[in-house]
C-alpha cells in the first residue's frame, strides 16, 4: 500500500512507466471524464462514479488478485481502510473469475490503517492490501476515480 500526495509523487518515481501513465491520466484527464469506464494503454482501466460514502461498519474488506487499484477522490471526502491481507484469511464471496474481487467478513478495523482521501492524494493498493473504501469521514457525496493496473505492469 502506499499513499501520498499526487503532488508529491508524481514525477518524482518515474521508473515505473504504468504508474506515471496512470497519475498523469488522473490528474490531467480524469476530472473532465463522465461516470464509466473508460480504456486506457496496456490494458490499465479507469472508473468514474459519483457515490454516497457509507459508515465503515456497513463495508467490507476487499482484495484483488490480477488488478491493483489507485484510488483518489476528485470532489469530498472519504475514508479507505487499508491492512496486509493476513496470512490464511479466507474470503467469503469470491468473484475472481468475472469481477477479479474477493471479500472478507471476518477482518477488523483495529488492524487495519484508515486513510484519508481527498482530492490531491491517492492510495495504491496491491493484491496483498487488503481494503474497505468508501467510507464516510462526515463529508457527504464524493467523485472518484479508480485506475486498474495490471499488476504485471508494475514488476521491475
Amino acid at each position: 500500500m502506499l499513499y501520498s500526495e499526487i503532488k508529491h509523487f508524481r514525477g518524482n518515481f518515474s521508473a515505473c512507466r504504468a504508474l506515471r501513465l496512470a497519475l498523469d491520466f488522473l490528474v490531467d484527464q480524469a476530472p473532465g471524464l463522465p461516470d464509466g469506464k473508460h480504456d486506457l494503454p496496456d490494458g490499465m482501466f479507469i472508473q468514474i462514479r459519483h457515490y454516497e460514502p457509507a459508515p465503515a461498519a456497513g463495508r467490507r474488506y476487499e482484495t484483488h488478485v490480477r488488478m491493483a487499484d489507485i484510488q483518489a477522490v476528485l470532489e469530498g471526502e472519504e475514508i479507505l481502510y487499508s491492512q496486509p491481507l493476513p496470512e490464511g484469511a479466507l474470503p467469503t464471496e469470491d468473484h475472481l473469475a468475472d469481477r477479479d474481487l474477493r471479500f472478507y467478513d471476518q477482518l477488523s478495523d483495529r488492524n487495519g490503517y484508515p486513510l484519508i482521501l481527498r482530492p490531491g492524494v491517492f492510495s495504491l493498493l496491491l493484491p496483498a492490501d487488503a481494503h474497505k473504501p468508501e467510507c464516510f469521514s462526515g463529508v457527504g457525496k464524493c467523485r472518484k476515480a479508480i485506475i486498474k493496473i495490471p499488476v504485471e505492469l508494475l514488476e521491475p
